[in-house]
């Protein structure tokens, strides 16, 4: 199963990021006179683009080959040290889409380990994502990320005063599903809903700690001594 979803995730949707790379590139390269504004949004994309196909073929290395890969933190998770950046790099292509960000980020989050880190990364970019895809340019938007005996509090408020870009669809997508997934894999719960005007989603990640061992059940018979 692994093997088939690098297939489709090689074949199709990289090869679909790889010709967005290109034709982007391409545009920048015959329209040399542009507006400058609309050259920014150029290479927002292109770097976008560029930086998608680069998780993907990460991706579908880990797919492909978990054992390969085991360890190799360049493919399996962010380096704690880099998250505060990383934050910092999602905050501002939120802005560039148009949304007003205040970011509170506790600088204690460069030593969480890395399992949290990723998923405090990944909760932020798509938080961030679904304020600029439904709330709208000009929505105002908070992060708030904090490191308390260990557990971590992390939020997303939008006051939802932004007009969605035309062509947006209102929903069907599965963000929220994935960001409950991962957080209840962390022994965290994920609370979304409205708030005011606007949205919030919310969590705690629990302190990081030894695996627990889940006693299998018993069967008839028994096991040797």
């Amino acid at each position: 199963e692994r093997g088939a979803i690098a297939r489709e995730l090689h074949d199709v949707l990289a090869h679909h990021v790889a010709s967005m790379v290109l034709r982007v590139g391409v545009a920048r390269h015959v329209l040399p006179d542009l507006d400058p504004r609309v050259g920014e949004v150029f290479d927002d994309v292109h770097a976008t683009s560029t930086a998608a196909l680069t998780d993907l073929r990460r991706l579908v290395a880990v797919l492909r080959d978990p054992d390969g890969v085991r360890g190799d933190a360049s493919l399996t998770a962010i380096e704690p040290s880099a998250l505060p950046a990383a934050l910092g790099v999602a905050v501002d292509r939120a802005r560039q889409a148009g949304v007003v960000v205040e970011a509170d980020v506790d600088p204690a989050v460069g030593t969480l380990d890395a399992v949290r880190g990723q998923a405090v990364l990944r909760l932020t970019q798509e938080a961030l994502t679904n304020v600029a895809k439904h709330a709208g340019a000009a929505a105002r938007a908070r992060l708030t990320v904090s490191v308390e005996d260990g557990a971590v509090r992390w939020a997303v408020t939008d006051d939802g005063r932004g007009a969605a870009p035309a062509g947006v669809p209102s929903g069907g997508g599965h963000g929220i599903v994935g960001m409950r997934e991962r957080v209840e894999v962390l022994g965290g719960r994920l609370e979304a809903g409205p708030t005011g005007s606007g949205w919030r989603v919310r969590t705690v990640l629990p302190p990081a700690g030894p695996a627990r061992h889940t006693p299998r059940p018993r069967t008839g018979t028994p096991e040797p001594a």
